[in-house]
């Protein structure tokens, strides 16, 4: 029964994205693109496109990141503009 549990919490956990770090590297990338772009989080729109590949959009711009991670956790990333930046 113990093992059960810490299973069952170990697989939710995972589904979530803590293991995954997902939210570092949205994060890496919110972060990058608001020096970037001269632009607030506020009015920033980040979408993962691919694996590792996000879109921002925000006051009157556009461009793509990639994440350049050092760990397979995604924990240690920084974003790379990986276009030009749009008006």
């Amino acid at each position: 029964m113990r093992y059960s549990s810490v299973w069952f919490l170990a697989i939710t956990l995972s589904s979530s994205g803590c293991f995954l770090g997902a939210t570092d590297g949205k994060k890496a990338v919110m972060d990058r693109a608001t020096f970037d772009m001269g632009c607030g989080t506020g009015g920033l729109e980040v979408q993962e496109l691919v694996n590792d590949t996000y879109g921002v959009t925000g006051c009157g711009k556009r461009a793509t990141y990639v994440l350049d991670c050092t760990d397979g956790w995604k924990t240690d990333c920084k974003a790379v503009l990986n276009s030009e930046e749009t008006n």
